[in-house]
C-alpha cells in the first residue's frame, strides 16, 4: 500500500512503529490502523507501510528518526543506520530492567555523539539513547 499522503524526501522525522504520537512525523508501521489507546482502529496519519527490518526508504533519506518499544535487532540497527542522513539524529527508547542495556548493540554499530539516560513513561522505566551528529 502507498503512504496516506505524498512523501517528500528527505523526511524531517520518521517514527519507526509510530501511530501518530508525533504530529510532524511519518509513521512506519506494518498496520495502517492504530492498535493502541482510545484511537484504536483509526487510520495512522502519514503512514508508510513497512517495518524496522526493511525500511522502504532510500539511503540517507531521514534527518531525525525515533524508535520506541519496537524490537531492536541487528537488522533494524543496520536499516536505521542506512536511512539516517549524515549528521542526523536517532532517538531510541526501550524497556530498561536492572542490568539490561537495550541499546548496547546500537552503541557498537552507530558512530555519533551519544547521550544515554533513563525516563519513566506510564510507570515503566526506559533507557533513552539519543545519537546526534551521526557519522557515516
Amino acid at each position: 500500500m502507498k503512504p496516506t499522503v505524498p512523501l517528500k524526501l528527505p523526511l524531517s522525522l520518521l517514527d519507526v512503529g509510530g501511530e501518530g504520537k508525533h504530529p510532524a512525523a511519518w509513521n512506519l508501521n506494518i498496520s495502517e490502523f492504530k492498535t493502541l489507546g482510545p484511537d484504536r482502529g483509526q487510520l495512522i496519519p502519514k503512514w508508510i507501510a513497512g517495518n524496522c527490518n526493511k525500511i522502504p526508504l532510500p539511503d540517507c533519506s531521514v534527518r531525525h528518526l525515533i524508535m520506541e518499544r519496537v524490537p531492536l535487532l541487528k537488522m533494524a540497527v543496520v536499516e536505521i543506520q542506512r536511512v539516517i542522513m549524515p549528521a542526523g539524529t536517532i532517538e531510541l527508547r526501550h524497556a530498561f530492567y536492572s542490568g539490561s542495556h537495550p541499546h548496547q548493540l546500537v552503541r557498537s554499530l552507530v558512530d555519533g555523539e551519544f547521550t544515554v539516560g533513563h525516563v519513566t513513561i506510564g510507570g515503566l522505566r526506559y533507557e533513552e539513547t539519543i545519537i546526534r551528529e551521526v557519522r557515516k
